[in-house]
């Protein structure tokens, strides 16, 4: 009667999709096993500090729709967030610049200035002593240099005595003596037969050395009756 009927049932293939995070994603979905053609919801969640950096194959929104068509595998990626370091070296140098910028995945060691006169005792950072910026710090910083001044800065006292024609053309006597940088002092005067003393004079030590206090000490003029 024409009625005969053969009929075929095709099943439906099952595919994988695998979803793969790198540092910085917290969290993605999507991953499991599905019919061909399924649409999946794919997604990621991202830490703090980091910014969405998309998918492998392309797509740049952090949730979208997959149709899963084979076994494929899908990975989220993400970009550290970049902050600036600001140095605040108060006068000193470095012989290797230091980083301008870091990320939450940085263990950065700072190099430490050099600054004539001074000792160098570390970096604040955040209200704490360190030449560290350590992994999983974040913000933007300000990097203060301290310092401790020399105590053993030299600095020199030269004594002139009055020539016989009234002028100061040598150096009598020096002495090589040694201060805290940048701190005042007033080295003594000397007392010689024959010449009147000057008034003592106060003075900066500098931090390269140079400092040179003079004295002049003017011949004394007596009278010779006969």
């Amino acid at each position: 009667d024409g009625t005969t009927v053969v009929k075929y049932y095709y099943e439906r293939n099952k595919y994988t999709l695998t979803i793969n995070k790198t540092s910085g994603i917290d969290s993605v979905t999507g991953s499991g096993t599905y019919y061909y053609g399924t649409e999946v919801n794919v997604s990621a969640t991202i830490n703090n500090n980091y910014t969405f950096a998309g998918w492998s194959n392309g797509i740049k929104l952090q949730s979208f729709t997959y149709k899963l068509l084979n076994n494929t595998t899908l990975t989220a990626n993400a970009s550290a967030i970049s902050y600036t370091i600001t140095y605040d070296l108060a006068g000193g140098v470095v012989s290797k610049a230091n980083p301008t910028k870091y990320t939450v995945e940085d263990n950065i060691t700072l190099n430490a200035p050099t600054k004539t006169g001074y000792t160098f005792k570390g970096y604040e950072i955040n209200g704490q002593m360190t030449n560290v910026i350590s992994k999983g710090t974040t913000g933007n910083l300000t990097v203060k240099a301290i310092y401790e001044a020399n105590t053993n800065t030299k600095y020199k006292v030269e004594h002139y005595q009055m020539d016989l024609n009234g002028k100061y053309t040598n150096v009598f006597e020096t002495e090589n003596l040694t201060g805290t940088t940048d701190t005042k002092v007033k080295p003594s005067v000397k007392t010689y037969t024959g010449f009147t003393s000057p008034n003592a004079t106060e003075v900066l030590i500098k931090a390269d050395g140079t400092t040179v206090v003079k004295y002049y000490y003017e011949r004394n003029k007596y009278t010779l009756t006969v």
